[in-house]
């Protein structure tokens, strides 16, 4: 509005210098339509600029009437023209976060920012704690211009809905969990907390781009019994673990045994007599040199290493 205001004080100084300058004479005049023209020169410049804007990525503009219309929004980056008495207000549509941590300053809002406290909640156990938690958002483009509508300004959308609802959900999550589950399971809880938030923003023109847990705090006592449960469930986990092995050692022994019952029981189907002469001669063999000779026949006899003797020719009564 002051722009347009300027700019029609220009023309109307040009105009009327350059008019009044008709009057003056000699040099004179060349003094004041110089002074007009400049002053019109001038207008024509703070019009151009007035007209003109430029946007960079992860911006969006909302244009809106010196009466208080809108009349469009802008997503795309460069150089854009509008009418003079037409203003651009800016929102940033890049990341963004959502900070609650220990004692932050509650109610810092820079742009689409904020930060505030950490954030108590009640689990399912009735159990208080706390937790610190970031979240990072952007805002669609496209929705400018219905954000604009209801709520006017980022920072107004930002304190009103979206650290309202970061809060909000965030304090509500735990309470279906256990004091042990929201220790153990900090990834489901960011899961869950990041779900809840883009069904509550689905129709608000927000992303969430990601939700972090820092840090969850339970008073000493609380922490000591967690310590104390966790320090009982190794136990437990141990001690069915050392049953397992030993259930699979006990289940290996009967299965050696059973394996060295069936060799022996074929083995002792295999002996026949025929089978226990021929072990016999082989451990005969692998002693000493076995002569085999046939039934009826005068074997020789060692009495000593390498030598052999015969028993003495029997002799026949009356022989010459």
């Amino acid at each position: 509005m002051g722009s347009v205001v300027l700019i029609v004080l220009l023309l109307v100084a040009g105009v009327g210098v350059l008019v009044g300058g008709r009057k003056a004479t000699g040099q004179n005049r060349w003094y004041v339509r110089g002074a007009g023209t400049a002053l019109l020169v001038l207008a024509a410049s703070v019009l151009v600029a007035a007209s003109y804007y430029s946007q960079d990525a992860g911006e969006a503009r909302v244009l809106r009437s010196f009466t208080g219309q809108l009349v469009g929004q802008t997503t795309t980056q460069g150089a854009h023209w509008k009418a003079p008495w037409v203003s651009a207000i800016n929102y940033d549509i890049r990341n963004n976060t959502v900070t609650y941590i220990g004692d932050g300053k509650q109610g810092d809002h820079s742009g689409g920012s904020a930060t505030g406290e950490q954030i108590t909640f009640q689990d399912k156990d009735g159990v208080t704690g706390n937790l610190d938690v970031v979240v990072r958002y952007s805002i669609r483009g496209e929705a400018v211009l219905e954000i604009y509508k209801e709520f006017k300004t980022q920072e107004s959308f930002v304190s009103k809905v979206v650290t309202n609802d970061v809060r909000s959900i965030a304090r509500n999550i735990p309470a279906g969990y256990s004091t042990i589950e929201v220790y153990n399971n900090r990834a489901k809880l960011e899961a869950d907390i990041q779900q809840a938030l883009e069904d509550r923003w689905a129709e608000n023109g927000l992303v969430v781009d990601r939700v972090t847990l820092q840090e969850i705090r339970y008073s000493d006592d609380v922490k000591q019994r967690f310590d104390d449960a966790q320090a009982a469930r190794i136990a437990v986990e141990k001690a069915e673990a050392e049953q397992q092995q030993a259930a699979v050692e006990a289940a290996t022994k009967k299965i050696e045994a059973q394996g060295t019952a069936d060799a022996n029981a074929v083995l002792s189907k295999s002996l026949t007599p025929q089978v226990l002469q021929q072990r016999y001669i082989d451990a005969l063999t692998k002693a000493s040199t076995v002569y085999v000779v046939p039934q009826g026949s005068t074997p020789m006899v060692g009495v000593g290493p390498g030598a052999l003797t015969a028993p003495a020719p029997a002799t026949t009564s009356g022989a010459k």
